[in-house]
């Protein structure tokens, strides 16, 4: 599989498999950018993969907070510092940074924020 198979439902199907705690698809093995994935088990696929993704969105961020003159995003260990962070992001006027910041704050940041509390942390700010 290379990057013109990964479509927006596959990673879709993926997103909510790691949400439900279900094996996520199996064509992921197949990926040519990630060797490392190939000939696991569903549930080793779903932690190595996660891992990738993880490191991936947190460099994304990084950059766009870079481009935006903002430091790296740190781990936050409290839900304080991930709305913090969050907000700073939003307030930027950004529509990649904002768009990689939900990914991160949402599904793999180390304090992971609801949807009600994103909403009402960008709309306090």
């Amino acid at each position: 599989m290379d990057e013109e198979a990964i479509t927006l439902e596959l990673l879709a199907q993926t997103l909510k498999a790691w949400e439900k705690d279900v094996p996520v698809p199996a064509i992921w093995q197949n990926f040519v950018a990630w060797p490392q994935l190939r000939g696991l088990s569903p549930s080793v696929l779903r932690i190595k993969l996660f891992d990738l993704w993880q490191e991936m969105v947190q460099q994304q961020l990084n950059e766009q907070r870079r481009i935006e003159g903002l430091m790296s995003v740190s781990l936050p260990t409290t839900r304080t510092e991930a709305e913090a962070a969050l907000i700073q992001d939003f307030c930027q006027g950004s529509d990649e940074l904002e768009a990689w910041s939900a990914l991160y704050h949402r599904r793999f940041s180390p304090v992971l924020l609801s949807k009600k509390e994103m909403e009402t942390a960008v709309h306090q700010s």
